[in-house]
């Protein structure tokens, strides 16, 4: 299913915050650069932690929703890994045109029949019924989210009881020294880089803002157990800069 666009009149928009626009916006505006600026600000790893995030989920047989999907990396990488169906949310919507071109044409050439759906929508106002999935995850998603407790507690609704979240993202490094080391990098050369590839320097100038204004890994574990989640751990990837979270939903 092909996401339509989305105009400043319709639901999504209007439920949006100053702030979940600012992000919609600067997102719709990277598309055409979007995957070749990971793998730069990567260094290429961004594709490795995708499948680890996969991995870590077991998806096989599982009803997937991939959250913020972008151009559907990670919904596919959940495709690969067994899942029997993988819904693609995003709100930007030349994202999900993005998406729903490219990943079923690729999954397809490798012999993959996941069933795939793509979706223009908030993720701090899902609209799908309590329980509607197994896994949800989300590929630096969460840091962006105008109100993070609501976007958890969505989350938490849409999953069955036992059901699971997994989030990769960027996260304030908990090391002083390293957070001095990285400074130079995400605030001077990778806006500079980001600005001169996509010619969106917004947009990568938003983005170490949105680093330093988020949690460490710890403190997203804390807020995931404030929300309601039960096993929350984390895996540091990226020498700290990123974290791997995995929570569950309770059982009933």
């Amino acid at each position: 299913m092909k996401a339509a666009p989305t105009p400043d009149n319709s639901p999504i928009a209007s439920r949006t915050t100053d702030h979940a626009r600012m992000v919609q916006r600067l997102f719709a505006g990277i598309v055409p650069r979007y995957d070749l600026m990971n793998t730069i600000m990567s260094m290429g790893f961004d594709r490795r932690w995708r499948r680890l995030t996969a991995e870590t989920g077991h998806p096989h047989g599982a009803r997937v929703l991939d959250l913020g999907t972008g151009t559907g990396e990670l919904a596919a990488e959940m495709a690969r890994h067994g899942a029997a169906e993988v819904v693609g949310l995003d709100f930007a919507w030349p994202m999900l045109a993005v998406a729903s071109a490219r990943q079923p044409r690729r999954l397809a050439a490798e012999g993959v029949l996941t069933r795939l759906a793509w979706l223009a929508g908030d993720a701090q106002h899902l609209p799908f019924a309590g329980g509607a999935f197994d896994v949800a995850a989300a590929a630096f998603v969460l840091r962006n989210l105008a109100d993070l407790d609501q976007g958890l507690r969505e989350i938490r609704r849409v999953l069955r009881p036992g059901g699971q979240l997994l989030s990769l993202d960027m996260v304030a490094p908990s090391s002083r020294l390293f957070r001095l080391l990285y400074r130079p990098y995400f605030w001077g050369l990778m806006p500079a880089i980001g600005g001169l590839i996509s010619r969106q320097p917004d947009a990568y100038r938003y983005l170490p803002r949105s680093i330093d204004g988020f949690l460490t890994a710890d403190g997203l574990a804390e807020r995931l157990l404030d929300a309601g989640f039960t096993r929350v751990t984390h895996r540091p990837l990226g020498l700290g800069s990123v974290a791997l979270h995995q929570a569950t939903s309770p059982e009933a």
